[in-house]
C-alpha cells in the first residue's frame, strides 16, 4: 500500500516513491510469482512444438488439419463428398484405390478431365501427383473454394503415404516425407491471405510480440484497476492527492506496474533465448536484432502507456469496480483488434494498407513491430509512425490525469458539463 507523502520531496521522488510501493507491493504477493511460473512454463513447452527450435519450424498448412478441424479456420467436407486426384506416378494401386477408406477418392485418367469434373461442380477439389512426385514429393492442388485450409489435403496425403508405404523405390531411398501440398488456381480467400511460403521463426517471433502485448494489456487493464481501488478502499486517497500531482500519482502507479511487468517477461524470454537457441550466439527469435528490438520496446511502451491512460480514463468515469471490470473486457477486445491487419500486413508489407496500418496510432502499436519483422521499413515511416504514437499516448496519459483531477474537484458536487469542463482545465 502507498505510504502518503510529504511536501518536501521533489516530484521525482515523489513519482518513484509512489512507483516503487507499488512494485513492492506486488513482488510480495503470491499471484506475482504463480504468473511468473506460468509464463517460464508456456515458453518450455513451445519447445514441443512440431519442428524443434522456432526458426525450423515447417509451416506446410497441409499438417494443421486438426486445427482447421477444431477451429473451423478453413472449409469442412461431408463425408460423403467426392475428392478427385490424377495419379500421374503412378503410384496408386487397384487395392489400395479399392480400399474403402478412400471411397470418396476418385482417380481420373487426365488433369483434363479432372478439370472438366470441377467446372461442372462434380468435385470441388482435385489433386494431381506428378511424374516427378518421388523425388519432389510435391502434388498439386486445384479447388473451386476460397479455403487454405481443408480436410481434403488429409485425405489425399492418407492415400500418398500408404501407396509409398506398399511400394520400393530402388533409384530412390529417401522417400519425401511429409509430401507437399502446392496451391495452384484456387480464389483468394477473402480475409485469410496468407502467404505460400512464411518463415517458421518470423511466425513464431510475430507471436511472441502479440503476447507481450496481449499481457500489457492485462497487467495495465487489471492490476492498475486493482491499484487504484485499492487505495480508494484503504481512504488515503484524499491524502495522496493532497501531496502528490495527478501526474505523479498516476504515472507512478503506471511505472510500478511496468516494472512488474519487465521482471516477468525478461525471465520468460531469456528462458526463450536459452531453450530455441539452435547454435551458440543464435536464438530462435528470427529477424530480431539489438536496433529492431529497441524499436519493438519503443511501440510496445508507447501502446502500454496510451492502454493505461484509457484504463484511467475508465476507472475515473465508472468507480465501481464491478462495472468497470465489465467495460474492461471489451475494452481489451477492441485494443486487440489491430492484430486483424495481419491479414493485409503478410499478404504485402510494402502496400499502402501497410503503410496507413503502422502510422496509424491506433495500431501501430501492434502492427508496426510485426511489420518490420517482414520487411525493411523506411526510416521515415518508422520515424513517423513513432511521433504520432508518442503524441497519441500522451495526449491520452494528460487526459487522464485531468479526469483524475476533475473527479477530486467534483466530490460533493451534483455533475454538470459545465463544473467538468471547468474543472477540466483548472
Amino acid at each position: 500500500m502507498a505510504q502518503p507523502l510529504t511536501g518536501g520531496n521533489t516530484a521525482v521522488n515523489k513519482l518513484w516513491h509512489i512507483a516503487w510501493n507499488e512494485f513492492n507491493y506486488h513482488v510480495r504477493q503470491a499471484s506475482f510469482f504463480v504468473a511468473l511460473a506460468l509464463m517460464v512454463v508456456l515458453v518450455l513447452l513451445l519447445n514441443w512444438l512440431p519442428g524443434g527450435t522456432p526458426s525450423n519450424i515447417s509451416l506446410d498448412l497441409s499438417s494443421f488439419t486438426a486445427v482447421q478441424e477444431t477451429l473451423a479456420l478453413g472449409e469442412s467436407l461431408s463425408a460423403s463428398e467426392t475428392i478427385g486426384y490424377v495419379d500421374l506416378a503412378e503410384l496408386v494401386t487397384p487395392d489400395i484405390a479399392a480400399d474403402p477408406d478412400f471411397k470418396n477418392l476418385i482417380p481420373y485418367p487426365n488433369e483434363a478431365t479432372a478439370e472438366a469434373a470441377l467446372r461442372a461442380g462434380d468435385i470441388r477439389h482435385y489433386y494431381v501427383i506428378g511424374e516427378d512426385y518421388v523425388n519432389s514429393g510435391r502434388v498439386r492442388h486445384y479447388s473451386s473454394v476460397a479455403a487454405r485450409l481443408t480436410m481434403a489435403d488429409s485425405n489425399i496425403e492418407q492415400l500418398v503415404r500408404q501407396s509409398m508405404r506398399e511400394k520400393t523405390y530402388a533409384d530412390s531411398p529417401d522417400i519425401p516425407s511429409p509430401l507437399e501440398i502446392v496451391w495452384q488456381d484456387q480464389p483468394n480467400p477473402m480475409l485469410s491471405r496468407l502467404p505460400t511460403e512464411l518463415n517458421g521463426g518470423i511466425l513464431f517471433t510475430a507471436v511472441a510480440i502479440l503476447g507481450i502485448f496481449a499481457y500489457l494489456v492485462n497487467i495495465s487493464g487489471a492490476l492498475l484497476l486493482d491499484a487504484l481501488m485499492r487505495e480508494s478502499s484503504a481512504r488515503i486517497m484524499e491524502m495522496m492527492v493532497t501531496t502528490t500531482t495527478p501526474a505523479q500519482f498516476l504515472g507512478g502507479k503506471v511505472l510500478g506496474l511496468t516494472l512488474v511487468a519487465a521482471i516477468q517477461l525478461s525471465i520468460s524470454l531469456l528462458t526463450g533465448v536459452f531453450v530455441y537457441s539452435p547454435a551458440p550466439g543464435t536464438t530462435g527469435f528470427v529477424g530480431i536484432t539489438p536496433g529492431l528490438v529497441l524499436l519493438i520496446t519503443a511501440f510496445l511502451g508507447l501502446g502500454y502507456l496510451a492502454y493505461s491512460g484509457v484504463v484511467m480514463m475508465m476507472t475515473m468515469l465508472f468507480p465501481n469496480i464491478g462495472t468497470s471490470l465489465q467495460l474492461q473486457f471489451f475494452l481489451r477486445m477492441l485494443i486487440l483488434s489491430p492484430a486483424v491487419g495481419l491479414f493485409f500486413i503478410l499478404p504485402d508489407p510494402d502496400s499502402w494498407v501497410s503503410v496507413v496500418l503502422t502510422i496509424n496510432p491506433l495500431s501501430s502499436a501492434l502492427l508496426m513491430p510485426l511489420r518490420m519483422l517482414l520487411t525493411a521499413v523506411a526510416p521515415t515511416q518508422i520515424l513517423l509512425s513513432l511521433f504520432f504514437l508518442l503524441v497519441w499516448s500522451f495526449a491520452i496519459f494528460w487526459l487522464s490525469t485531468r479526469l483524475f483531477r476533475a473527479q477530486t474537484l467534483l466530490t460533493g458536487h451534483r455533475p454538470a458539463v459545465g463544473l467538468i469542463w471547468q474543472a477540466l482545465w483548472s
